[in-house]
């Protein structure tokens, strides 16, 4: 059976400037690259990892490529991993988007909730995230297995 490290990705732009980046291409900042090498760097002397598997979105990318140094690995990515597409509210503020009443603020009630334009519910991302996890399990592999992905990847797993 593999073992399984997941950790979100340093602060980004986006994060930084309190925006709703979804599946935008924010990078990270230089703080959280700094950060990235720092949990790299302390990850190594603890835990052998085998692979890397990121979201493709840059900011989970530059945080992987901390990993891919220290290790000496190439990561892989897979887009079952990615952030919530939010549709009409990607790139927003958190302020700007309070002015929309169709905006779903309570992650409690998102499990069905659609953002327009495009964008995805809870539902359908984890729908996502299991068939990431089946294929990981159906493997049949014993590896150490380093995942890179999001927050609200996160608060689906």
């Amino acid at each position: 059976m593999s073992t399984l490290y997941l950790i979100r990705h340093a602060e980004s732009e986006a994060n930084k400037g309190r925006i709703l980046a979804s599946r935008l291409p924010f990078p990270l900042t230089a703080e959280g690259k700094s950060d990235a090498d720092l949990i790299a760097s302390q990850l190594k002397e603890q835990v052998k990892i085998d692979r890397i598997i990121s979201s493709p979105l840059i900011r989970t990318a530059q945080t992987a490529e901390s990993f891919e140094e220290i290790y000496n690995l190439a990561k892989e990515t897979d887009e079952r991993i990615t952030e919530q597409d939010l549709g009409i509210y990607k790139g927003m503020t958190y302020d700007e988007v309070k002015n929309y009443e169709a905006y779903e603020t309570d992650p409690e009630k998102r499990w069905d909730w659609v953002p327009e334009g495009e964008g995805e519910s809870y539902s359908m991302i984890a729908r996502r995230i299991r068939a990431f996890f089946m294929d990981l399990q159906n493997s049949g592999k014993d590896e150490n297995i380093l995942i890179v992905t999001h927050a609200v990847a996160f608060r689906l797993i």
